[in-house]
């Protein structure tokens, strides 16, 4: 049987019209919110929504439901700080003098800095605040390549060329994403835009009961454990997958580390309103590993340690440094610590917390780990 090609003629007509229609389309998107660029970006979660509050909400309620007798410090933060500080520990290593509890919550300025003002206007008064992070908290969350309109062919031919198979896979994926990245720009920046509004509206809802939390979550029963994830081996594979994801949110761009950023505003906030009701505040840079720290810019942390006491004064967190803390050994990968390494930082916190926090001050003269 022959087939006619002219035939299709029809179809392939069409097809090029609708073609010809969403390239267009996508042309006049890019036009239109190029200029908003750099504000879509700055509230850009990517991967994540503020639906991720669940966790620090039940856990906030559940100390609410039955507040312990004891001082109370809450700690702030992503998996750095699950993998990094184990409360229960803290707990016991300062003598019970605090409970702590991790509210765990996104590598964010922004939905840590909402999260703090929800939190004291649904009561919980903590007496410390802990927020624990990497230097790139104050870079927005954006990755870049995946809102790209291209995709850098060199990428896939290092991956083919060191035979790093899954990568390769993921790069041809990326591949045949080009198209609707195209055809529908700023796609991740507009949605998280539209899901924060949403989520805030939710809340904004049930503004009138004690906790607007207390309508979407229940109560943890138990606030102050945080077990250890479960990891396994330590693989140059996901350790390349890491770093290469960290690059692409540019918290290896020298340039995006300013006190004039979105970010650091909002760090600012969090950390003045925490002040305003009388908590005490402190700042971990949490432990980096030798490859980690070697992309990192010279200049990372100059907002945070020159920045804070300029812009907040008294309101200043006191910023503990542990970006040198930790050994090779005592990392799950090249982002996060493994148990001992866990077990080494949690300890060092501490013993800084007794000593700034006045309950122990001869542990601050202690040199070393």
């Amino acid at each position: 049987m022959v087939y006619d090609i002219r035939r299709g003629g029809g179809i392939l007509a069409a097809l090029a019209a609708v073609g010809v229609m969403m390239a267009g389309y996508g042309a006049i998107l890019h036009a239109a919110l190029d200029p908003f660029a750099d504000r879509l970006r700055e509230r850009d979660q990517s991967f994540m929504v503020s639906v991720n509050y669940g966790v620090g909400a039940r856990r906030m309620l559940g100390i609410l439901r039955d507040r312990p007798s004891s001082k109370l410090g809450v700690l702030l933060g992503p998996s750095v700080l699950q993998q990094g500080v184990d409360p229960a520990l803290l707990t016991k290593e300062m003598d019970g003098a605090y409970r702590w509890a991790n509210l765990r919550l996104p590598a964010l300025a922004e939905d840590n800095r909402r999260f703090v003002e929800l939190m004291y206007a649904s009561g919980l008064r903590p007496d410390v605040l802990v927020l624990v992070a990497n230097v790139g908290i104050q870079i927005s969350d954006l990755d870049t390549q995946a809102e790209s309109a291209w995709y850098d062919p060199r990428i896939l031919i290092d991956h083919l060329a060191h035979r790093k198979l899954e990568l390769a896979r993921a790069d041809l994926i990326d591949i045949t994403m080009i198209p609707w990245r195209y055809v529908f720009p700023y796609r991740g920046h507009v949605f998280t835009v539209v899901d924060r509004a949403l989520y805030a509206s939710k809340l904004a809802m049930f503004s009138n009961r004690k906790t607007p939390f207390a309508a979407l979550y229940p109560p943890d029963p138990d606030p102050y454990v945080e077990p250890f994830p479960a990891i396994g081996p330590r693989t140059e594979v996901a350790d390349q997958e890491i770093l290469g994801f960290i690059g692409r949110k540019g918290w290896f761009d020298t340039s995006r580390y300013r006190t004039d950023s979105r970010n650091y505003r909002q760090l600012v906030e969090l950390f003045r309103t925490a002040h305003s009701h009388g908590t005490r505040t402190f700042l971990v840079l949490v432990p980096e590993s030798a490859p980690y720290r070697e992309r990192l810019p010279a200049n990372a942390a100059d907002p945070i340690l020159q920045g804070f006491p300029r812009d907040l004064g008294e309101a200043a967190p006191v910023v503990l440094d542990y970006r040198k803390l930790l050994s090779e050994t005592e990392f799950a990968d090249v982002n996060h610590p493994n148990h001992d390494g866990r077990i080494v930082e949690t300890r060092r916190l501490a013993r800084d917390l007794r000593s700034a926090l006045g309950l122990d001050p001869a542990a601050s003269k202690e040199a070393g780990r």
